[in-house]
């Protein structure tokens, strides 16, 4: 539980905004996540539950993947819609401190992140370009 021990603090200090399944996203609350898709389960299975956080600053999405068999990776990509066009938005996984930069050219972005059987990931998102790990 090394991820959640080091992530504890954090996590504890965000205000939540609101839970569901992947298959209701749009229709959470405060929600900017318009949809999740699998590059291995039909949009009828996919089984990932998504967590809207915020602070005074930021939100925070985590996706966790509720597919448990040690062989049920899976490469989920969110599109995120009502952002700023024409600005670019880094997301950063809290944990490995990976980043993301998106340049959102027609309102909508994707970002695409594997989780493993069981896993979860928490990531901040931010308007702007910051230092990077790898650009999309």
């Amino acid at each position: 539980m090394r991820w959640l021990d080091s992530l504890g603090d954090l996590l504890l200090d965000l205000t939540w905004v609101d839970e569901g399944r992947w298959d209701e996203v749009s229709t959470l609350a405060g929600s900017y996540i318009t949809s999740i898709t699998s590059d291995r389960y039909p949009q009828d299975s996919v089984y990932v539950e998504v967590g809207l956080f915020e602070d005074d600053i930021y939100d925070y999405f985590m996706l966790v993947n509720r597919r448990c068999l040690s062989t049920e990776t899976q490469t989920l990509t969110a599109t995120l819609d009502d952002l700023i066009q024409g600005e670019c938005y880094t997301i950063k996984d809290m944990y490995s401190g990976d980043e993301t930069v998106l340049f959102n050219e027609s309102g909508t972005v994707n970002f695409t992140t594997t989780l493993g059987p069981g896993e979860g990931k928490l990531f901040k998102l931010r308007q702007g370009a910051y230092l990077t790990t790898h650009y999309t």
